[in-house]
């Protein structure tokens, strides 16, 4: 007697597809932009360099102040220190890797600017690039952050609210 471990709708293939109006596929230019992002050697020496100069900046600020270390404003002014080396990266970041990118594609006649896809898919793609590569660098900054609010003189509000005029 053979037992069928699994019942036979396991099996039915129309059930493991998603049928939802709301369900629409990847951005293949998002999908070759990220794909580009992680093999890119500028990201990676842009990433290594933003978390050494996270790191002296938080040692500069810890070692190099004027009072005692948990004076109540030295949080605030790393938080401000960083938040502006965050800011800086971020443009950097977005805008020389898109237009680099963008002036590949250009050189080698990409099949983007042959394909059918229609411009908002492609803008669309470009911009949440950028967005992915920007969330990238925040998530970076996030440890220090946190260093930054353990240094006192800062709250939660004033982080969301510097974080979200970042974005």
């Amino acid at each position: 007697m053979k037992i069928n471990v699994f019942p036979l709708f396991f099996l039915h293939s129309s059930l493991f597809t998603i049928r939802s109006p709301s369900f629409t596929p990847m951005n293949p230019l998002l999908l070759k932009e990220l794909r580009q992002l992680v093999r890119n050697r500028f990201i990676i020496v842009l990433i290594n360099l933003f978390i050494a100069v996270m790191v002296v900046a938080c040692m500069t600020a810890t070692l190099f102040q004027q009072t005692s270390p948990l004076y109540e404003g030295s949080g605030t002014r790393l938080f401000v220190t960083l938040t502006s080396f965050l800011s800086f990266a971020c443009f950097l970041a977005v805008v020389v890797y898109t237009a680099k990118s963008t002036a590949n594609e250009r050189i080698n006649d990409d099949l983007m600017l042959t394909s059918a896809m229609r411009p908002s898919t492609i803008i669309i793609g470009k911009v949440l690039s950028g967005a992915v590569l920007t969330l990238l660098l925040m998530s970076i900054t996030a440890p220090f952050v946190m260093l930054a609010y353990l240094l006192r003189g800062l709250d939660m509000e004033t982080v969301a609210v510097s974080i979200r005029s970042v974005i």
